[in-house]
């Protein structure tokens, strides 16, 4: 192979990918931590929330969009999104032909530093799976973990409306089912939408328990393991399956400091595949 070939095929191009915004989140500290790589990112309007869809739905769903991300171009992918860490993790890893980081591990580590009392904000599909507790009592069996399902925060995100009366109000709402329980050490925002809404996720909980936001700690253990991106351009291209306009609009309002001015329409394919290792 040609020295210029070679170096092409070794540099690394990060893919990330969530139902929708939540994952910027998580890209915003990639880029702020590596400008120089390129990125591939998938957001899945169309189908926005994943949290109250079926595992098998969920599985098929990430299938589809990694193994694209990986024909794309991908040489590292990370999952932004929590429900599709908690169930379909395991597969990607064993199937891709890319090294593939999740969330959870990381977060868990992050907030038992704080204590052994540990509460999880996320959607239905994440608490459902147990898969932060799972964690959280695999370094620490006698961890006790909290969970709340806060759906309903992730269309708020969605459209970008993360400040005002009407946000505070449904974010203190859902809060408001943990004023009378004992106080917790640690909170991790365990939907990659959540920390659009830190401030008044902090000012509605009880206590002053250290909150846990899996993207920056994701991403600086990520990016550790990524081979230096010499000579190349920093691209962020970004897809959206739904609506292109509108989540333009959306990725304007809530990170600016990216700068984007396109995002591309992503065709749903009706037989989600994935590349497979081979045997």
């Amino acid at each position: 192979m040609p020295a210029e070939a070679l170096q092409a095929a070794t540099r690394p191009v990060l893919g990330v990918y969530d139902s929708g915004a939540g994952g910027l989140s998580v890209l915003r500290h990639l880029r702020a931590l590596r400008p120089d790589l390129p990125v591939l990112y998938m957001a899945d309007t169309a189908r926005v929330p994943y949290g109250d869809r079926s595992a098998d739905e969920i599985r098929s769903f990430n299938r589809e969009i990694a193994g694209a991300l990986v024909e794309r171009g991908a040489t590292h992918l990370v999952v932004a999104c929590n429900t599709s860490c908690a169930l379909a993790l395991p597969e990607l890893r064993e199937t891709l032909p890319v090294p593939v980081t999740g969330l959870l591990e990381t977060a868990s580590r992050r907030a038992l530093e704080a204590g052994r009392d540990i509460g999880v904000l996320a959607t239905v599909g994440t608490i459902r799976s147990d898969a932060y507790g799972a964690a959280i009592r695999q370094m620490d069996p006698t961890a006790r973990v909290r969970g709340l399902a806060c759906t309903a925060w992730v269309p708020l995100v969605e459209s970008g409306a993360v400040a005002g009366e009407p946000a505070r109000r449904l974010v203190q709402e859902a809060l408001s089912a943990w004023q009378d329980m004992p106080p917790l050490d640690a909170v991790i925002l365990g939907c990659t939408h959540f920390p659009f809404l830190e401030d008044l996720i902090r000012g509605a909980l009880p206590g002053n328990p250290r909150l846990v936001d899996p993207g920056p700690l994701v991403a600086a253990q990520f990016l550790a393991g990524v081979p230096g991106g010499a000579g190349q351009d920093g691209l962020l291209t970004v897809w959206s399956s739904g609506d292109t306009d509108e989540f333009l609009s959306t990725v304007q309002r809530l990170v600016p400091e990216l700068g984007l001015n396109e995002v591309l329409p992503w065709r749903l394919t009706a037989n989600a595949s994935v590349s497979l290792r081979s045997s």
